[in-house]
């Protein structure tokens, strides 16, 4: 398949070639082990007329019992738009050069200026106007003082002017320490009363 990798990228894969099996370790295993066919890793941008090798992978690096992770980044010459990749073993001997990838990822890099373009400053400034009035509309502190906001959430209010959940809270908190403090102070005063009166 083509892929646009126009602004260039990257590609991740997992790579296994099969491992050395000596004699009583696995004799009917059908994982035959690698010794030569290097696999080489190739793009192509005329919809795979030609294709041109970038990399290559030799089985003494890459046999074993476990696949091995392998990050390439996508040469210049593949950016463009129509860009195709392709795995091959172009010396095969199914009597023993057995290998497998697994997990292959294209990454595609943006454009360099993608915040510089008209629909990016338009969904910016959407998304922008929707914070804005979802913290007027939750009476945050980000909300400016002079902005009326009415939001979805069906509450209408002007900025911080109004006392909200939360300072309204503080308030009574504050309101009911200060209550509990004077009753203290009149039970002292009181007690201290009855004390004299008793000498």
């Amino acid at each position: 398949a083509d892929l646009n990798v126009v602004h260039g990228g990257r590609i991740e894969f997992y790579l296994k070639m099969g491992p050395v099996i000596y004699n009583g370790d696995a004799p009917e295993s059908t994982c035959k082990p690698s010794f030569g066919g290097d696999v080489t890793l190739a793009f192509s941008t005329d919809q795979g007329s030609t294709w041109n090798v970038f990399n290559s992978y030799t089985p003494y690096q890459y046999r074993g019992y476990s696949f091995t992770f392998v990050e390439e980044i996508i040469p210049m010459e593949a950016w463009t738009n129509e860009t195709r990749f392709r795995w091959r073993q172009p010396q095969f001997d199914p009597a023993r050069e057995y290998w497998a990838i697994d997990d292959v990822l294209v990454y595609a890099s943006f454009d360099p200026q993608w915040q510089d373009s008209q629909d990016y400053s338009i969904e910016k400034e959407r998304r922008d106007e929707s914070i804005r009035s979802k913290q007027c509309c939750a009476g945050t502190e980000q909300c400016p003082p002079s902005v009326q906001s009415v939001d979805s959430c069906g509450i209408e209010g002007r900025g911080r002017t109004n006392i909200h959940t939360a300072e309204a809270f503080i308030l009574v908190a504050l309101a009911t320490a200060n209550i509990k403090q004077f009753f203290v102070f009149i039970f002292k005063r009181i007690e201290g009363c009855s004390q004299e009166t008793q000498h």
